[in-house]
């Protein structure tokens, strides 16, 4: 079971199970509940901790620098725990028992948006994340292939194989490859 994640939910009190050796951040649980009670479902602060937990183990996962992970779980970390902050501030007028007549729609609807962009940017940093990955991983592809490339022509091959593309050319003195 080494690197197995048991994600918490209520009751949980924010802490990671872990097997394995792997460093991972954990939350205020504070602020999980907080949020959990202001919510109308009772649940925004464990789905906001669920979804921090996925995404620190798929920052983990991606082609980044170690630097570039640190600094990304950091960041993840900091959007959010500003979004249980904001989803702490806004209540659910709903949820919390108003009156139609008691419900200011335009203060509700301003801290909606806020909660909606919050979340919005924590999956906006993921997807620079994974874009910046994807980078990575063509820019290795590239270097391995003007190596395998390099070495083919001065060793005189006429075929080569790399990323399951085979790679030809018709002269041994020439250095245009083509993919078959």
């Amino acid at each position: 079971m080494q690197g197995d994640v048991a994600m918490g939910g209520r009751g949980a009190n924010g802490r990671l199970i872990l097997s394995g050796n792997n460093n991972f951040e954990t939350l205020d649980t504070v602020k999980i509940e907080r949020a959990n009670g202001a919510s109308a479902l009772g649940n925004a602060g464990d789905r906001l901790q669920r979804t921090f937990e996925r995404n620190i183990s798929e920052i983990r996962s991606l082609e980044l620098t170690d630097e570039q992970k640190k600094e990304a779980i950091k960041t993840q970390k900091e959007l959010v725990t500003n979004t249980l902050e904001i989803i702490a501030k806004n209540p659910n007028p709903y949820g919390a028992g108003y009156g139609p007549a008691r419900i200011n729609t335009k203060k509700a609807n301003q801290g909606a948006d806020k909660i909606a962009n919050a979340e919005n940017s924590i999956e906006t940093h993921m997807n620079s994340l994974r874009r910046i990955s994807s980078q990575n991983k063509n820019a290795q592809e590239t270097r391995n292939l003007a190596e395998a490339l390099k070495k083919a022509t001065s060793a005189g091959e006429l075929t080569v194989t790399v990323n399951n593309k085979t790679y030809y050319r018709t002269r041994k003195n020439s250095s245009t490859w083509r993919v078959k």
